[in-house]
């Protein structure tokens, strides 16, 4: 790419995502497909006597559900303008629940909900926004390394990042 736009943003809140579709706006004349794709990855066992996982639990619902449901509403009429697509990046852990990523998962299961229930909206009102939402297993980043550093050995395998990205990239392309 010859010009590299970013806004760095803290998803943990819920003013900060109109903030970011608007500036989207004017940097890039619009929208044409809105990845989501960012994650609050929590590891740790569930501990039923104590109120700070209640804490921890909202943190993660806040930044991987509910700034997905932000973003789209801020971006919706964009995409409907530009015919445009949204892609969601979810997980495994939103398909199957896993061991000691029960925030996540929790997470990661209401978006196949949240925007499952939503394409079947935007169908019935025969819009042309499309959603295509992507479960991966495990990327082979930095982030999950480390995730990882004491399992060095999943129970699946790692799919490279490049190829993650492929994966992303042609599934949005074809609007599936």
């Amino acid at each position: 790419a010859k010009k590299v736009n970013y806004v760095a943003l803290d998803l943990s809140g819920t003013v900060k995502t109109t903030e970011l579709i608007d500036t989207a706006i004017e940097v890039l004349g619009g929208i044409d497909v809105l990845v989501l794709n960012h994650a609050f990855i929590l590891n740790k066992a569930w501990n039923f006597s104590s109120d700070e996982d209640l804490a921890l639990m909202q943190n993660v619902l806040q930044v991987n559900t509910l700034s997905y449901i932000y973003l789209t509403h801020a971006a919706m009429k964009h995409l409907e303008v530009s015919n445009g697509s949204i892609v969601v990046l979810s997980s495994g852990a939103g398909k199957f629940g896993v061991p000691y990523y029960a925030a996540y998962s929790t997470s990661k299961h209401a978006l196949h909900g949240y925007f499952n229930s939503l394409r079947q909206e935007l169908i019935i009102a025969k819009s042309s926004v499309s959603i295509t939402t992507i479960a991966l297993g495990l990327v082979r980043t930095e982030i999950m390394q480390r995730q990882f550093a004491n399992n060095p050995e999943p129970m699946i395998g790692w799919l490279e990042a490049n190829s993650a990205a492929e994966i992303i990239a042609k599934a949005g392309a074809r609007r599936e």
